[in-house]
Order: C-alpha cells, then sequence, then structure tokens
C-alpha cells in the first residue's frame, strides 16, 4: 500500500467501508464498465484503499489530498496505479452537494496544492450519482455509483491517448444490457458480501 498511514483507519467500519468498495472495484472491472480496471484489479499492489472518517470538506480534501501525494510517488505501473478514498460520513445522503465537492476538489483544491497535482486526476463516486435529464430508474446512473461516497485517484501519465467518449458510450451499453432491476441487485450485494 503507497496510501498515507494516518489515514488508513483500522476500526471496523473502515474495514467494512473499503470491503465493500473493493467488492465494487472488482465488479466494474469484471463487468466491465472502465478498460483500465481490470488491470488494476489484476495488479493488487498497484491498489489502495483508504477509509477516512472525513465529515467535512477541509478533512475530506486533505485525505484525497494525502493518498494524491502519495500516488504521485508510486513506481507502480501507472496504468493500474490507482487509489480509492472512501469517505462513508462525508455528504452520503446529500449527492448534489458531494458532486459540487468533487468538482471544487477537481478545479480549485488540488491544482493550489502544488506541482505535483498535475499528475493525477480525481473522479467522485456516490451512491446516490444521478446524471441530470435522465430518468431517475436510467441504468446509466450506475456507471458512478458506488457503496459509499468515493474518489479514486489516478495517475495522468497512465491514461494518455484515452478515448473517454468511447468509455462512456462502452459504459451505457454495458449498463444498459443489464438493466436497472440486476444493477440495484448487484449494489445491494455489496452490502451483504
Amino acid at each position: 500500500r503507497f496510501a498515507a498511514p494516518e489515514l488508513c483507519e483500522a476500526d471496523a467500519a473502515g474495514d467494512a467501508a473499503v470491503a465493500r468498495t473493493r467488492a465494487w472495484a472488482d465488479w466494474v472491472a469484471a463487468a466491465p464498465l472502465c478498460p483500465w480496471a481490470k488491470n488494476s484489479v489484476a495488479k493488487p499492489a498497484a491498489v489502495s484503499y483508504v477509509a477516512t472518517t472525513a465529515a467535512t470538506r477541509d478533512a475530506f480534501f486533505a485525505a484525497v489530498e494525502a493518498a494524491a501525494r502519495e500516488l504521485a510517488k508510486t513506481t507502480a505501473d501507472a496504468s493500474a496505479a490507482i487509489a480509492f478514498v472512501v469517505a462513508p460520513a462525508f455528504l452520503a445522503d446529500d449527492f448534489p452537494a458531494f458532486s459540487e465537492a468533487v468538482e471544487d476538489l477537481e478545479d480549485e483544491y488540488l491544482p493550489e496544492a502544488g506541482a505535483w497535482a498535475d499528475d493525477v486526476q480525481v473522479a467522485g463516486f456516490h451512491p446516490g450519482w444521478t446524471f441530470a435529464g435522465l430518468p431517475p430508474d436510467a441504468p446509466v446512473h450506475f456507471e458512478k455509483r458506488a457503496p459509499h461516497p468515493t474518489v479514486s485517484v489516478v495517475l495522468v501519465r497512465g491514461f494518455a491517448g484515452a478515448d473517454s467518449a468511447r468509455v462512456a458510450d462502452d459504459n451505457e451499453r454495458v449498463l444498459e444490457r443489464l438493466g436497472t432491476s440486476e444493477l440495484r441487485r448487484v449494489f445491494e450485494g455489496f452490502d451483504h458480501g
């Protein structure tokens, strides 16, 4: 693990949150929703799961920054290296506020953190993620859903030439094929697995 030790919660709640997030990441790789997830999951030393008890923006941003700083220093395969910062107490019941916080994290906070921040990219995931303008039961919402509020941090150099529009189209096809009922069943399994 390359996560900052002070961020790794050794309590049962943190362990359970990480276990659910790990099961979700394994599912994302198997579905497949992310073309790089399979590579990451196949190289466990390149993946870090950090549980944080952060409940405020400042604490959440600090947790993500610490994980991102560690990731930026890693010598792991750049196309596989990823850190998941899992924050069950951070805006779990308020997706719009979480989405806004992640946007601020990416656009304002990390760019001010130092030159190293140019080497990483973050993406938010939330149990209540919904894309504006789509029906509430659209399967595509599950593209950005996770068991807990989570931010993934990846190395930019590992994704040179990535075609995000193609990835989004492929994800939508996979999710439509699975359907909302099956996706709900899968996500319920993360709570009981």
